[in-house]
């Protein structure tokens, strides 16, 4: 059984964990490692990896390595889909996806997974929006994407020392674009739900955390064909300090300009420029046609 892994490029001491990575893998599986050089390069990787025969294409790196690990996937034939799956090893700023699905950075815990073929299938949903040139684009995330403040704050914790650590990093950043960020007048359409103003954020959950572990949609399920949507409108930065230790908790905001919904999908036109985060990587701007792909990937959780 062969199992390929797609390192981050930036990784420090990679040469010590692929060992690491060697080592731990049962009898009967092999390693195989690709390094990323550029940006979407992971999505190539694994593609040709599952192509060529791999069982498992296993991101090691954070959520935005994940979400190309993810679309690679996505991009195989059926025939190879069925018989493949992927996985995460964290090693990224936020990590948050594993904080919904349970993977820690335990070679042990890959191991046991990788003997029990522990594989469960998960939604991802598939978005439309303009990308950072503002041209149409498509692609699928896996976790959470938003629109609003959280494509600024996610530019400026990818573009910034991480010395703080990473939640200290996300806090710090989201502060700052705070005190620079206006509200954005949005249309929001989904099942049952139609809202116009001025917002904050408006997430698309298919996992429940982001921003390095803040537990902004508890009640959401990886595969249930629903996206949990949470809208922030007239939220201030005083409302969030407040209220971050709820978030954290995984506990329900009680905030007058707070909603809680669930859908299968989500059309956001924007009235004002809004940007986009996907998987905790700043990736465009709207408008944005969402809608999810029920348990579409095979997943090793």
């Amino acid at each position: 059984m062969k199992v390929a892994f797609i390192l981050h490029g930036k990784l420090k001491h990679i040469a010590q964990l692929k060992k690491k990575l060697a080592d731990a893998m049962p009898e009967g599986f092999v390693a195989e490692f690709h390094t990323t050089q550029h940006a979407k390069h992971a999505t190539e990787l694994t593609t040709q990896a599952l192509n060529k025969g791999a069982q498992y294409a296993i991101a090691v790196g954070g959520d935005g390595l994940l979400n190309e690990v993810v679309n690679g996937y996505l991009q195989c034939r059926d025939a190879v889909k069925h018989q493949t799956a992927i996985g995460v090893f964290p090693k990224g700023t936020g990590n948050d996806f594993c904080k919904t699905v349970g993977i820690k950075a335990d070679t042990t815990q890959l191991a046991k997974l990788l003997q029990q073929n522990s594989i469960k299938p998960v939604d991802v949903c598939h978005m439309r929006f303009l990308d950072v040139q503002h041209q149409p684009a498509e692609r699928y995330y896996i976790n959470i994407a938003d629109i609003g403040i959280g494509g600024y704050a996610s530019q400026r914790v990818n573009s910034s020392s991480k010395i703080l650590g990473s939640t200290l990093s996300y806090v710090k950043a989201i502060i700052l674009t705070f005190l620079s960020y206006k509200h954005r007048r949005v249309r929001v359409t989904a099942e049952n739900f139609t809202w116009e103003g001025k917002v904050l954020l408006v997430v698309m959950a298919n996992g429940r955390f982001f921003g390095s572990g803040l537990c902004i949609a508890p009640q959401a399920a990886l595969d249930d064909g629903k996206l949990q949507l949470v809208l922030l409108a007239n939220v201030t930065l005083l409302d969030y300090l407040k209220h971050m230790g709820e978030v954290r908790r995984g506990e329900l905001i009680q905030h007058p300009e707070v909603q809680y919904m669930e859908s299968s999908f989500c059309n956001i036109e924007p009235l004002e420029e809004c940007t986009i985060d996907m998987d905790g990587e700043f990736v465009g701007y709207g408008p944005i046609e969402a809608k999810v792909v029920g348990k579409a990937v095979r997943f090793l959780r």
